[in-house]
């Protein structure tokens, strides 16, 4: 069945235990389709998760388990689009995920160690991007990515030490501020970008700044700087 609520979050937990999800599919208008806070999530059978408009599209804190939906469009409310604060959890998402406003696409901190596989589309128009804060999981993203604006960018701060890796053909960043297009300070991560197609335009900022003993790789054809 699907839940889709509009103006309400699907599924709201507070130290909530054990919460599987079996057989469920998520079309959440102005409203959040997962918004938890300490606890362990399992899924069976999963469908589409899509959510918009909302706080988040996303919200897992201090939660451990598996999430693996098949796909649906997550667009950003009043903060990150999809925020994974600390936990273990693993997601996997295939489905497209934009950010409009003045806030992260994707936010990952407080030392989270799961595996979070986002193979569909990221695309922000605004906002700062992809932000890594203490963040010591590993992150896959196979999917084109176009992120444009004032403070737009790929961070990765704070102590992180997990793999980042941008596998997708098409990635660019067009930064018209001053910061970086992709900055890595203070952390130790392994920062991958593979099979070419890398693009990144800054104005006032470096394309590339890394300090604190990270591994950077970018490899393929027509990359440019």
């Amino acid at each position: 069945f699907t839940l889709s609520p509009t103006g309400a979050n699907a599924i709201t937990g507070t130290g909530f235990g054990t919460l599987t999800l079996d057989g469920i599919s998520f079309n959440v208008t102005t409203g959040a389709a997962l918004s938890l806070t300490t606890g362990t999530l399992t899924t069976s059978n999963m469908g589409s998760l899509a959510a918009s408009g909302g706080t988040h599209a996303i919200l897992l804190n201090g939660v451990a388990g598996a999430l693996t939906t098949t796909g649906g469009a997550l667009s950003g409310g009043t903060t990150a689009t999809v925020s994974i604060i600390g936990g273990s959890v693993d997601l996997t998402h295939p489905g497209n995920i934009t950010q409009a406003g003045n806030l992260p696409l994707l936010s990952v901190s407080g030392g989270h160690t799961g595996d979070l596989v986002l193979n569909g589309t990221l695309n922000a128009t605004s906002g700062t991007g992809l932000q890594f804060d203490n963040a010591d999981g590993t992150y896959a993203f196979a999917g084109s990515v176009t992120m444009t604006g004032a403070d737009v960018g790929i961070d990765v701060v704070n102590g992180s030490g997990g793999t980042v890796t941008f596998s997708g053909t098409a990635k660019s960043i067009t930064n018209s501020g001053t910061g970086a297009g992709v900055a890595v300070a203070a952390s130790t991560s392994a920062l991958s970008f593979t099979n070419g197609g890398l693009a990144i335009t800054t104005g006032a900022g470096a394309g590339f700044s890394a300090s604190g003993g990270p591994t950077i790789v970018v490899t393929g054809s027509n990359n440019t700087i």
